[in-house]
C-alpha cells in the first residue's frame, strides 16, 4: 500500500494529522507512507516514526511568494512527483487548489476534504485518519505517534533540576498564512499566572517563536527563563519531553505536547476545542466565554470581525493555577 499524504502546515494541524500514521499501520500489514510537507513542518515529520519519506516544498514561496516564486516551487514539485504511482493520494484540505500539488502523481484513488467532507464538531485528528482508512466513515480515536527527544546540553543547563518546570506560551496563534490575535491570552494575565507559579516554587520558562519576542517585555523583573525564539523545532520537542507542564493558547504547542505525552492546559476562545484536541487525564481544556452567544466564532476559514476577544480574557490566572497544581502533583 503506497500512500501520498498532502499536508503542508500549519504546525499544529500537521501534528494532529500524524494520526494517519498509526491508522495506516493498523489497517495495512505493509504500507509505504510519503508525506508532502512544507519547509515549516518537515523537521517535525522527519522525527515521526512510521513516515517513510518526506517530500519538502518551500511553502513560504508557494503560499506567500511572488508569482514567479510560486510557479518555480510548483514546477519543482511536479517534476519530483511526475509518474510516481500511489495507491492513495489523500489531501488534508478543504481548498481544492491544494489538489494541484499532486497533479503529476499517478493515483489509484484520491481523497480530500473537499470531496469527502470535513465533519463539523468531530476531532480533526480523527477526520485526517478517516481520509486514509478504508470503509471507515466514523473511525475510532486513531491516537498519535509518540516522540522522545534528548535536549541539547546547552539548553539543558538553563533549566533547573530540582523544581517542576512549567512552559508558558504567551504568544502563538500565527502561521505563514495568517496571524490570529483573537486566539491569544492577554500577556498581563499570563504574567499573573507566572507570578503565581513562581510563588509556589515552580520554574517557569517562556516559549515561542521569534515573532513572539515582544511578549518578553511583559515579564520584566520576574525570574523566568526566556526561551522565546531560542529553540528550533527538534529542541522545542525535547523541551516538551523535559517539561512537567505546558500552558498555552490554541496554537501549535498543545498539539505537539500530545506527541511527547506532556501534560498540557490548553486555553481556547474563538475556536471549538472539541474539534481540535481531546481531553484526558493529561490534557485539560479551558474554554473561555461560556456566556457569550458568539462563541465559537470561527467557521473553518475566518473569524468574526471582533475587536475585543472577551472569550480569552474571561480565563483567569487563578483558574489556571488551580488546574496546574493538580497536574503538577500528578506528574510526580
Amino acid at each position: 500500500m503506497r500512500v501520498l499524504f498532502v499536508k503542508l502546515g500549519a504546525l499544529g494541524d500537521v501534528a494532529s494529522a500524524t494520526s494517519i500514521v498509526p491508522a495506516l499501520r493498523n489497517a495495512h500489514p505493509v504500507v509505504h507512507l510519503t508525506w508532502l510537507a512544507g519547509s515549516s513542518t518537515a523537521a517535525l515529520l522527519r522525527l515521526v516514526p512510521g513516515i517513510d519519506e518526506v517530500i519538502e516544498i518551500d511553502d513560504a514561496a508557494l503560499l506567500r511568494g511572488r508569482p514567479t516564486a510560486r510557479l518555480r516551487a510548483l514546477l519543482g514539485l511536479w517534476a519530483r512527483l511526475f509518474g510516481r504511482r500511489f495507491d492513495l493520494v489523500a489531501t488534508g484540505y478543504r481548498d481544492r487548489r491544494y489538489g494541484l500539488l499532486s497533479l503529476t502523481a499517478r493515483a489509484g484513488r484520491r481523497r480530500s476534504f473537499w470531496r469527502d467532507g470535513l465533519s463539523a464538531g468531530r476531532l480533526h485528528s480523527d477526520e485526517f485518519a478517516r481520509l486514509v482508512l478504508p470503509a471507515a466513515p466514523v473511525p475510532v480515536l486513531a491516537g498519535l505517534p509518540r516522540l522522545d527527544r534528548a535536549l541539547d546540553p546547552a539548553l539543558a543547563r538553563l533549566l533547573p533540576a530540582d523544581r517542576k518546570l512549567v512552559l508558558l506560551a504567551p504568544g502563538g496563534a500565527g502561521n505563514l498564512l495568517r496571524d490570529d490575535p483573537l486566539r491569544r491570552w492577554p500577556v498581563a494575565e499570563c504574567r499573573r499566572l507566572a507570578e503565581a507559579l513562581l510563588a509556589r516554587g515552580h520554574a517557569v520558562a517562556l516559549t515561542g517563536a521569534a515573532s513572539d519576542a515582544a511578549c518578553s517585555a511583559g515579564f520584566a523583573g520576574l525570574p523566568v527563563i526566556d526561551l522565546i525564539g531560542r529553540t528550533d523545532l527538534p529542541n522545542y520537542l525535547a523541551l516538551l519531553v523535559r517539561a512537567d507542564l505546558l500552558i498555552s493558547p490554541d496554537s501549535a504547542g498543545p498539539h505537539l505536547a500530545r506527541l511527547t505525552g506532556t501534560p498540557v492546559i490548553a486555553l481556547f476562545g474563538p475556536t471549538d476545542p472539541r474539534e481540535k484536541i481531546p481531553e484526558d487525564a493529561r490534557t485539560i481544556v479551558l474554554w473561555g466565554g461560556a456566556e457569550l452567544p458568539c462563541r465559537p466564532c470561527y467557521d473553518g476559514r475566518d473569524y468574526a470581525p471582533c475587536l475585543d476577544n472577551r472569550c480569552m480574557k474571561s480565563i483567569r490566572a487563578e483558574s489556571v493555577v488551580t488546574i496546574a497544581e493538580r497536574l503538577l502533583g500528578a506528574s510526580g
